[in-house]
């Protein structure tokens, strides 16, 4: 795995992902929910080691698929990796509407609590920005599609590749 400190001066870099995903089935499947969201103006912060930083940006639901046990008005705290990498999704910008597939963080360290009850973004890619009913890939290198188009009816989300 290739890890390059956040904020550092140089080229970016891909991080040796354990699968790469090119479909919204795979996604979904690999997912807990698809979630329509938008982040807060008030909500982002940095945890985890100085090795290993994790940006964590608060969002409120808008829409989900209906797998999972999240509401409209609910929120929630996204985790990504910090880095400069080309095939993983930037940190969510504040004050801005996406549509990812989700699924609860868990530590590959044994009885680590950190980041409990967080979510994150499935195989690091499956974001899109969402301006009215078309969402645009944030991820810069990724087999999957560059534009999905969402709808919602009732707090039900549906997310198709366009």
């Amino acid at each position: 795995m290739l890890l390059a400190a956040a904020g550092c001066d140089g080229p970016a870099e891909e991080l040796d992902l354990s699968h790469t995903y090119s479909s919204l089935p795979e996604v979904r499947e690999a997912s807990s929910a698809a979630v329509l969201f938008t982040t807060t103006s008030d909500g982002q912060r940095t945890e985890g080691e100085r090795d290993l930083p994790f940006t964590v940006t608060t969002a409120v639901v808008v829409a989900t698929d209906g797998r999972d046990d999240l509401d409209p008005g609910e929120k929630i705290d996204i985790r990504q990796m910090e880095g400069r990498f080309t095939n993983i999704a930037p940190a969510l910008d504040l004050d801005e509407s996406y549509v990812a597939y989700l699924k609860p963080w868990t530590s590959s360290v044994p009885d680590n609590i950190d980041g409990e009850g967080q979510l994150v973004i499935v195989g690091g890619q499956s974001v899109w920005r969402v301006q009215g009913s078309t969402g645009r890939r944030t991820t810069p290198d990724s087999q999957l599609p560059d534009r999905v188009t969402v709808a919602s009816v009732d707090g039900l989300l549906s997310v198709t590749a366009s």
